[in-house]
């Protein structure tokens, strides 16, 4: 036989050799595993390595991504199932396939603060804050209230009234302190009973983040 040819038969058989024994390592370190039964029992000539949601490392890498195999949602396992009101829903279409970075806040969402307790602590660092400023001691009998004021309020910066409004500006009512203004009062500090959008981030201050619940107790403070 020409020895040319049988150099080239074993250098092809070589390479053929080593593609299939990158792809068996391959699928063995997908399996975790490498006993010699996987080695016999697996083959690159099988049907393709199918891996689910649980398999999947994180971040999943390329190759596991290659090999994954998408399920129905009510095949998922409970580990990946949400109720209904705990599932994020959108109002537009989105390509993920063209966003590179994904962001998350921080408080009140990864980090979930053990409410009221959170408040009240901080509630009481403040109160403490404002003695030493030089506010009376009668004001360390004061305790934090958790359902009042709510979010969803505007505070006049001029009078220091908390408002509620509706969606279209016209004020529902109003507290001064703790006190719950009559619409007589109102009325007569708000001829309109309405709140010009253009005022609100100058004269009002939107009262929205959960933060700010603390913020307008100790408002009502001062």
């Amino acid at each position: 036989s020409n020895p040319v040819n049988m150099s080239h038969q074993h250098t092809r058989r070589d390479s053929v050799d080593g593609s299939a024994s990158a792809k068996l390592m391959s699928l063995r370190k997908l399996e975790g595993t490498d006993s010699p039964s996987f080695k016999r029992e697996q083959h690159p000539a099988a049907a393709p390595l199918s891996l689910s949601l649980d398999d999947l490392s994180n971040p999943p890498t390329e190759e596991e991504l290659s090999h994954y195999c998408d399920v129905p949602a009510a095949e998922l396992p409970p580990i990946h199932k949400r109720a209904l009101p705990n599932r994020i829903f959108v109002n537009r279409d989105l390509r993920l396939d063209k966003i590179e970075f994904y962001g998350f806040d921080m408080d009140y969402t990864l980090a979930e603060y053990k409410s009221p307790e959170f408040e009240q602590l901080a509630y009481g660092m403040l109160i403490d804050r404002l003695i030493e400023m030089g506010y009376p001691q009668t004001i360390s009998t004061l305790k934090y209230e958790p359902g009042f004021p709510l979010r969803g309020l505007l505070l006049d910066k001029e009078f220091g009234n908390f408002l509620k409004v509706d969606s279209f500006g016209n004020i529902v009512s109003a507290v001064h302190g703790r006190t719950r203004m009559t619409k007589k009062h109102i009325s007569e500090i708000y001829p309109s009973m309405y709140i010009h959008s253009h005022d609100i981030g100058r004269r009002y201050q939107i009262s929205c983040r959960l933060f700010q619940k603390l913020d307008n107790r100790v408002i009502l403070v001062r």
